[in-house]
């Protein structure tokens, strides 16, 4: 299984992603394809239910908005689902293969937030590890402009995404608040998530 991550994280603070507040609900649009997250956090890592519906609401905002016109609007509407669970299982850092796998399969939820990425597929300093094509992924608490944008890029990798090095493109390998361009193919990756 080829695990997709971010190699380096550039935290621009421009850009934004979208404002208010999504819901159990959701967003009330005619979105083609809806995907409920469970999100589980260390217990030592501060994350309210607010802060993470935040991010989904980001999330939804990537693939949501035309930024520019290499940028399609996709029809996928993400959703927390239920409240945030904690767990406790080791320290949430993730320094081994077996670190990930442990996390992996016996922590549930669709979105795990550690504290610390130094292994994804290699050593290094990673925000974010999702097998490609996988159910989970891995996230660290980051610059809350960057974490919609991060929290989508490691799921279009559970949709089996692969990076692509284009300027602003979501699945660049740098992270960016401007990392927002979705292609038709992306887009198509995202509608069949979950089903």
């Amino acid at each position: 299984m080829k695990i997709g991550c971010w190699v380096l994280v550039a935290m621009l603070l421009t850009g934004c992603a979208g404002a208010g507040s999504n819901s159990d609900a959701g967003l009330g649009r005619d979105a083609a394809s809806q995907h409920a997250l469970r999100v589980a956090h260390h217990q030592s890592i501060a994350i309210t239910r607010e802060e993470a519906l935040g991010i989904v609401e980001d999330m939804n905002a990537v693939l949501s908005i035309q930024d520019n016109a290499a940028d399609v609007v996709c029809g996928v509407e993400f959703v927390l689902s239920g409240g945030l669970s904690a767990f406790s299982l080791g320290a949430g850092v993730i320094s081994s293969t077996e670190d990930f796998a442990s996390l992996y399969t016996r922590v549930p939820g669709e979105i795990k937030v550690v504290n610390m990425i130094n292994y994804c597929g290699r050593f290094g300093a990673f925000l974010g590890c999702a097998p490609v094509p996988g159910e989970s992924l891995l996230v660290v608490r980051s610059s809350r402009r960057v974490e919609g944008a991060l929290w989508a890029h490691e799921y279009g990798h559970n949709q089996g995404l692969s990076h692509r090095s284009v300027s602003r493109a979501l699945m660049n390998p740098v992270v960016t608040s401007r990392a927002r361009v979705v292609n038709q193919q992306e887009c198509k990756q995202f509608e069949a998530g979950g089903e």
